[in-house]
């Protein structure tokens, strides 16, 4: 999804989601959200490093920032596996 598209999943129009994170926070979690829902949760890091606007030597860093953020109450929402170097998200913890 191109950053000049807006979001209309329910992820997106969460109000929950809107009292928990900063505007920027928001757009940029709803991003890699919709990045991965198009792909049945799962990328390459370099493919959602690059959607996201980052390098792919920082996939990491960034999968460990937006975790912090989508992985409440311990649930791994969002995860990075550096073996077959994917990220994927968990739909269904998602909602």
């Amino acid at each position: 999804m191109g950053a000049s598209k807006i979001s209309t999943s329910a992820f997106a129009r969460s109000t929950v989601l809107a009292k928990l994170v900063t505007k920027e926070q928001r757009v940029q979690l709803v991003r890699a959200v919709d990045f991965l829902m198009a792909r049945n949760g799962v990328a390459t890091a370099a493919q959602f490093a690059g959607e996201m606007g980052e390098l792919p030597r920082r996939a990491g860093g960034l999968v460990a920032k937006l975790s912090e953020l989508l992985n409440l109450d311990g649930y791994p929402v969002l995860t990075l596996d550096p073996a077959a170097g994917q990220v994927r998200l968990d739909v269904g913890k998602l909602m």
